[in-house]
């Protein structure tokens, strides 16, 4: 009787090295020492089967790290993200399995989502094509299989990955191996991820939250800002308990386009370090202590224990579309991303155009083209009340030299059209009765319109005779009035005549007659003198403050003669502080018992980023 050998009892020794791994230098004979007998039947060694199968090794080495690093115990469907690079070698044969095993307590895991060098694959099973991938699931075990193995050393293989974490607290580390077939390669911790400035860790902690214990509020210093400026936000945080809150961070979800101003951090007034570059910007804080209420009033106020104040700046980028409001979220963590400690808060900043560089600007002019050449010579006069109309709608119509203009228009380009039926009757359109401009940001640009105006000469009444011809009219000595507009008085006929006047003046106390702004964006009460004639006569009073558009901003007023001084806070009828880059109009106005009415001359004032110009205007009117 003939008998295969079994691998069970039967003994294979054989001595193969396999080319790939370690080559040798010359081929080595299998030498079957199989020996045994079944049932008293001696094994026969000529009928042995002997399966040899050459391990095939992927990488000499790779290196992984997973994120988060604290989660939240008890939390289910936690997501993860596990960076892998394999360290690949010139006899290696890449990386086509991915084994990894979540820490003791984490359960049901899913694998999500596979990417290689930033490229996502697509699930592909039972047996996964170039660009796809197919996952199986063993307890804690997930077992990735690519469809095309990665060749690339230091190629960034990336799995996405949830599991539910322990229900309490404690910590573990992943475990993650690489292989091209079955040989595996366990992989170190390291930068995978590209960031060599986090955890780099494979380990993993389960915390129990702090609760929602804080209530914070973020406030900008403005509703509005063009691309360019820099807004200062404000995060009040208060704890509503007695007892202390520890390793508070605040993260704020800046919106597109936003980015953190460095150096300019500060939690209670005292520098803070920089939040890394990106959004969301992660703030330190660290212990908010609990809550001493000396007022009684059931809050951490300013100045109690339990408040804290951090305040940075944020610049708007060029990429940020004017007319938006791009809005921040705003919440406070503890160790964990997962862990919230507060409520979400946020403020809205609306981005605006420039007027000046944002938009542009057409003029041009409507003239009587009598050589019909599109072009303004020597005697052909401009045309009056012509009616240009631009593709928006809005429409200028000519002064009496034909001339007319657009402001902050929309660049792009924009159709302008002469409105023919407001011409004069008779005329015509001597080239084109519509233009296309080109409208660039902050560029003048022009676009003129001819038309033929035709007209006749015509004599009319009866000839001349010889004769003459009386005529009477009425005889007035001429009435002199002599005056003088910065001290606003007058002589009639050689009798003085007193005036009603009214003087506002910004009382100013530095060298520079400038009022500072702090890099905070607050600005001192500024100091208004006001001075009026016969005071005992004044019936009421009102001083306007204006912005640059003449929209009202801030009004004081009040019945009898103004005070001699007035204090301004610097801030609107709401409450909010005026805004760098903007011009703001101050006139005190003022009625007498007689119905006369006095009004000072417009005091202006020019808000930039770090001060205040007073722009005085000597002449005034009554």
């Amino acid at each position: 009787m003939s008998l295969r050998p079994n691998i069970a009892w039967a003994l294979l020794a054989a001595s193969v090295l396999l080319g790939g791994l370690c080559a040798p230098a010359r081929a080595v004979p299998i030498e079957n020492r199989s020996r045994g007998s079944v049932a008293g039947v001696t094994l026969d060694t000529t009928l042995a089967a002997v399966r040899l199968d050459r391990l095939v090794r992927g990488s000499s080495g790779a290196f992984a790290e997973v994120a988060p690093n604290v989660v939240l115990a008890a939390a289910a469907a936690t997501p993860f993200q596990l960076d892998v690079r394999p360290q690949i070698a010139g006899a290696d044969s890449g990386v086509r399995v991915v084994r990894l095993t979540v820490p003791p307590g984490f359960t049901n895991l899913v694998v999500t989502g596979v990417r290689v060098a930033g490229t996502q694959l697509v699930s592909d099973c039972p047996s996964p094509t170039p660009g796809g991938w197919c996952v199986s699931v063993s307890g804690g075990t997930a077992t990735v299989t690519l469809g095309a193995a990665v060749v690339t050393s230091l190629a960034q293989l990336t799995i996405d990955l949830v599991a539910d974490a322990p229900a309490v607290a404690g910590s573990g580390a992943f475990s993650v191996a690489v292989a091209y077939d079955s040989l595996t390669t366990l992989a170190a911790a390291g930068d995978a991820d590209g960031d060599p400035l986090d955890a780099n860790s494979l380990s993993v902690s389960a915390q129990v939250s702090q609760g929602e214990r804080l209530a914070i509020a973020q406030v900008p210093d403005r509703g509005e800002a063009l691309v360019g400026e820099v807004v200062t936000y404000e995060v009040a945080i208060r704890n509503t308990g007695a007892t202390d809150v520890t390793q508070v961070r605040i993260e704020d979800r800046a919106p597109p386009g936003f980015k953190f101003v460095s150096g300019t951090a500060r939690l209670d007034g005292v520098t803070l370090a920089d939040p890394p570059a990106s959004s969301p910007f992660r703030f330190v804080l660290g212990t908010v202590p609990g809550r001493v209420d000396a007022n009684g009033n059931g809050v951490a106020d300013p100045g109690e224990v339990g408040f804290r104040r951090l305040t940075y700046q944020l610049v708007v980028g060029a990429s940020a579309a004017p007319g938006r409001a791009y809005r921040s979220v705003v919440v406070a963590r503890d160790a964990c991303d997962s862990c919230r400690v507060s409520n979400v808060t946020g403020s809205a900043v609306r981005v605006v155009a420039d007027p000046l560089f944002d938009f542009g600007t057409i003029v041009g002019k409507v003239f009587d083209d009598r050589d019909r050449d599109d072009w303004q010579d020597a005697g052909e006069r401009g045309i009056a009340d012509a009616t240009v109309v631009l593709d928006d709608g809005s429409y200028a119509v000519t002064d009496a030299h034909g001339r007319f203009s657009f402001a902050r228009v929309r660049p792009g380009h924009r159709m302008l059209k002469l409105d023919v039926s407001r011409l004069p009757a008779g005329s015509e359109i001597a080239t084109e009765a519509s233009r296309i401009v080109p409208v660039t940001p902050g560029i003048l640009m022009r676009a003129d319109f001819g038309a033929r105006v035709e007209t006749e000469e015509a004599r009319i009444g009866t000839p001349d005779r010889v004769g003459f011809a009386l005529e009477s009219q009425a005889t007035h000595l001429p009435v002199e009035i002599i005056g003088h507009v910065d001290a606003p008085s007058a002589v009639v006929q050689g009798t003085p005549v007193e005036l009603p006047t009214a003087e506002l003046r910004l009382e100013l106390t530095t060298p520079d007659d400038v009022v500072r702004r702090g890099r905070d964006g607050q600005v001192e009460p500024l100091a208004l003198v006001l001075a009026v004639s016969r005071p005992d006569q004044v019936s009421a009073w009102r001083l306007n403050v204006r912005d640059g558009a003449g929209a009202s901003v801030r009004v004081f007023d009040g019945s009898g003669a103004p005070p001699s001084r007035l204090t301004w806070d610097a801030r609107d009828g709401e409450g909010r502080a005026i805004e760098a880059g903007r011009i703001y109009q101050l006139q005190l106005e003022v009625d007498y018992g007689d119905r006369t009415h006095a009004a000072s001359a417009v005091q202006l004032l020019g808000v930039d980023r770090s001060l205040i110009v007073s722009m005085r205007l000597v002449a005034g009117e009554c």
